[in-house]
């Protein structure tokens, strides 16, 4: 039972890092490309709230703004505290990508993101490196019992073994005989 909790714990390890690591890899690309291809227009600001996440404060401005092509778009961003802060007055600046305005940034330039990716690759190789040791017993009490069926298959196989050569070894004085 406890090598299916273990089992099952490690596939949830995998999979959240290697899905944590495509989120952050498409988050990069985007913020590379809004670096390179970007669009710069002010936004109006319509809602401001605070997140709390792992013991610290995270900062969400909900913004519209116009593309140059006259799309409309609303969307909450994450920010930091001095684009919050200038953002409680009204508008701020923000970053967009002209074929696809759903990757935006506020502020006055624009982050090349990698954290979640980094944050991904790490959990994945903590996960690739638990499979290798996974079949490795966790306390000595599991290693006494993998020793003894481990001794026990030989002790069966060898004896099955020597049955069968005894047996060959028999048929084999009867035809003579």
């Amino acid at each position: 039972m406890h090598a299916i909790k273990k089992g099952f714990l490690l596939m949830l390890v995998l999979a959240g890092g290697a899905c944590l690591l495509v989120s952050g890899i498409r988050e990069f690309r985007g913020s590379r490309r809004l670096a390179a291809e970007g669009k710069s227009t002010t936004a109006t600001v319509v809602n401001d709230r605070l997140g709390f996440r792992h013991r610290s404060v995270t900062y969400h401005l909900t913004v519209e703004f116009q593309t140059e092509t006259q799309q409309g778009v609303h969307q909450e961003l994450e920010v930091d505290y001095d684009t919050y802060s200038a953002g409680r007055k009204g508008s701020i600046p923000v970053h967009y990508l002209p074929g696809d305005p759903e990757i935006c940034q506020a502020g006055n330039t624009v982050e090349t993101k990698y954290s979640h990716a980094l944050m991904g690759a790490f959990i994945l190789g903590c996960g690739l490196l638990w499979l290798i040791r996974f079949k490795q017993p966790a306390s000595s009490k599991e290693l006494a019992d993998v020793a003894a069926d481990h001794l026990s298959a030989m002790c069966r196989t060898k004896l099955h073994a020597d049955l069968e050569r005894r047996r060959d070894g028999n048929r084999g004085e009867r035809n003579a005989a």
